[in-house]
């Protein structure tokens, strides 16, 4: 299978996020990025690289993009971090193909010292159970500077809100704060998807049912629920959320419609309230 790594950047006031998202090599999956409203949590393309899964696993065993070499201390005052599991697996890549599902990614956060970081930074990830046509190992190179923050680069925020008053620009950022916390939202969803397909298949008329109560999913849905329609309706109703307040409730209500069925889902529920909330407390 063809593969497709798009690597991002997105720029916010305080560090800046790198993103590598995994997709089959196909013309029409980059537009489904775009479509789903993934680019406010990826930021702009920076680059990609074309590279084929290596084959070597069991066949009980799903092949894995693993990034790896992850820093313990700063690197010339500079942190890097992984924000979710730094994990892609080619069933993901695969999923994305159909009309339901989310793009795979990784996210990295590089965020320099208040007081000694240099003006840039170059760091090498390594990257394992993949190939490409040129290189047998596979690397991914983090360069950011200061002048990615937008704090220090006013010109790259747009004229209107350079002009703007300081109360709309921390409205601004906190923008950038409420999609990495809907990111959060989906990666959970995503690490836990097979445990939770599988609680799901045993009661889906009493999810949609509950869910169909509080406005989570629609009357079409409720007449034909499955997971990967009820959990693509949850996440594209957080598209439209302007606060993180607003996100916290949607995500409370959602919880407490799955509490209210029992059983398997209610233990996922209690299991995705506290995964979420340790992920954004990070």
């Amino acid at each position: 299978m063809n593969c497709l790594a798009l690597i991002y950047k997105k720029r916010l006031s305080d560090k800046v996020m790198m993103s590598l998202t995994a997709i089959q090599d196909m013309d029409h999956l980059k537009e489904l990025i775009e479509k789903r409203g993934m680019l406010p949590i990826l930021g702009t393309q920076i680059s990609s690289f074309h590279f084929l899964f290596s084959d070597d696993k069991p066949d009980d065993k799903d092949c894995l993009l693993k990034v790896h070499n992850f820093p313990s201390h700063t690197i010339d005052g500079w942190r890097i971090k992984p924000c979710n599991p730094p994990t892609i697996s080619k069933s993901l890549v695969v999923r994305h193909s159909s009309k339901s599902a989310e793009p795979p990614y990784i996210q990295v956060s590089v965020e320099p010292d208040k007081t000694d970081a240099t003006n840039k930074i170059s760091y090498v990830l390594s990257i394992d159970g993949i190939q490409t046509s040129d290189a047998s190992t596979v690397q991914w190179t983090i360069e950011v500077s200061k002048n990615d923050l937008l704090a220090t680069t006013p010109s790259s925020i747009g004229p209107s809100v350079v002009a703007a008053p300081s109360t709309e620009i921390v409205e601004a950022e906190g923008a950038s704060d409420l999609d990495i916390a809907k990111g959060k939202v989906k990666d959970i969803l995503m690490k836990n998807q097979v445990s939770l397909k599988r609680a799901f298949s045993l009661s889906l008329q009493s999810i949609s049912d509950q869910l169909l109560q509080v406005g989570i999913i629609s009357q079409d849905i409720h007449r034909s629920p499955s997971y990967d329609d009820i959990i693509g309706s949850f996440l594209a109703g957080l598209t439209f959320i302007r606060r993180q307040s607003e996100l916290n409730k949607e995500c409370d209500t959602f919880l407490t419609a799955l509490s209210n069925v029992g059983g398997p889902v209610a233990r996922a529920a209690g299991m995705l309230r506290e995964d979420w909330g340790q992920a954004m407390n990070m």
